[in-house]
């Protein structure tokens, strides 16, 4: 049994939700997956009236190589949530999309006896995920002398006294990872 898919006769006067689940577990078919393995949801179901309500918070970590570095990175992140469940159709993406601009956001509808928690649980983690994964505000990157991180090799960079440079030289230090992609030289 999914934990996110709650049952409304366990919700009764209310209901703790808690549940550490892999990532996978809520990606939608055909949605881009995130640097995520695993995410937390932690709060309160509620009924009010015909609907339910849901307050708590997600939180997990980002795992991604640094955009400036290439250096593996955490990045944790928190998020305070409040979602109404109303029975209804299924939206679609169009439908959801226009009921945000309406300020109707944190809306989410159900149809039978349980509440899925999966999709917004998704949605939430698509805003958290950052638009950039800079492992520091200092980084300064990769050398483009000999590709190596300039936070942690010495100056002046001992690639420059290479006797051929290589065409590209600010990715040289990729080529040995990816050797197909390596510059050719050309032959005059």
């Amino acid at each position: 049994m999914d934990r996110l898919v709650i049952p409304i006769a366990a919700v009764g006067g209310g209901a703790h939700v808690q549940a550490t689940i892999p990532f996978a577990d809520v990606l939608p078919r055909d949605a881009e997956p995130l640097p995520l393995e695993h995410v937390t949801v932690e709060g309160h179901l509620t009924p009010a009236a015909d609907d339910f309500l849901f307050s708590g918070k997600l939180y997990g970590e980002f795992v991604h190589p640094c955009d400036r570095c290439l250096k593996p990175m955490r990045h944790p992140f928190s998020v305070e949530v409040f979602w109404t469940f109303e029975e209804g159709p299924a939206l679609t993406e169009l439908e959801r999309m226009m009921r945000d601009d309406e300020n109707l956001g944190g809306i989410w509808t159900f149809q039978g006896v349980e509440l899925d928690l999966r999709l917004p649980v998704y949605d939430e983690c698509v805003l958290a995920a950052p638009t950039k994964f800079v492992c520091s505000e200092t980084c300064a990157g990769l050398c483009p002398e000999c590709g190596q991180p300039l936070n942690e090799h010495e100056r002046p960079c001992p690639g420059a006294a290479q006797e051929e440079p290589i065409a590209n030289n600010a990715f040289s230090g990729l080529a040995e990872m990816f050797p197909d992609l390596a510059p050719r030289k050309h032959e005059e």
